[in-house]
């Protein structure tokens, strides 16, 4: 079934047969599809999505101007709630021409749009464990061994932390929990107990080898050349 048209978005093309052609050696040399390109190369007020956001321009006097219905619906909600998505847009004016309205702002300069830059790398992290600094002192900490008498697997595994921390100067949990074979339900208890804390730090995602793992090599004469 054929569709009417609503509306013609563009008055003239906005690429070119050398832009055409240019996509086309683009395509073939980078083995990509023209969607990427188009991405890639249009900015974002030329490829609105569902998702692109749309503010209000603060520099030009909104109420002296003349706008059309749809418009003055669009800029009223940017100014009640600072930022849009296209598909909120759709949503205040109620209209099949929400594109159209939007470029027709855009190119008023009353709005602008951009991409929301979502982030799609999360740092890693890690838990650490550390002793609560109120067992500092040795005295305490014996105190703290006697309590624990009546809960063998917690002093077991509050003596693999210290065993531990004495040999690395660091305690993750992973490693808590694997060398002293211990559960995370008796971990959690000398936590509740507020015996050990949790400390969630970023870590590497690349975790290099020791520097003596590399030391058995030698450089070529070449090398020794370039090096020094």
């Amino acid at each position: 079934m054929v569709k009417p048209i609503i509306h013609i978005i563009d008055d003239e093309p906005i690429l070119t047969a050398t832009h055409l052609k240019f996509w086309d050696w683009l395509q073939n040399y980078y083995c990509c599809n023209y969607g990427e390109i188009m991405t890639a190369v249009l900015p974002t007020y030329m490829k609105l999505s569902s998702e692109s956001m749309l503010i209000l321009n603060e520099q030009i006097d909104h109420d002296n101007l003349k706008w059309s219905n749809d418009e003055f619906y669009l800029i009223e909600a940017l100014r009640i709630k600072e930022t849009l998505t296209v598909s909120d847009a759709a949503k205040v004016i109620k209209s099949k021409n929400v594109r159209a309205v939007i470029n027709n702002l855009i190119k008023k300069q009353a709005i602008f749009s951009f991409e929301e830059n979502k982030q799609g790398y999360k740092p890693k992290t890690e838990n650490f464990i550390l002793l609560n600094d109120q067992f500092d002192n040795e005295s305490d900490l014996q105190n703290l061994f006697n309590e624990l008498e009546k809960a063998p697997k917690q002093l077991h595994l509050l003596l693999s932390y210290l065993h531990i921390f004495s040999m690395d100067g660091i305690v993750k949990q992973s490693d808590l929990i694997a060398k002293s074979n211990a559960t995370t339900a008796q971990l959690k208890a000398l936590i509740d107990k507020g015996v050990l804390l949790v400390d969630k730090q970023q870590v590497n995602r690349v975790q290099l080898k020791a520097d003596k793992e590399y030391a058995n090599f030698s450089l070529t004469k070449a090398q020794q050349e370039a090096y020094t």
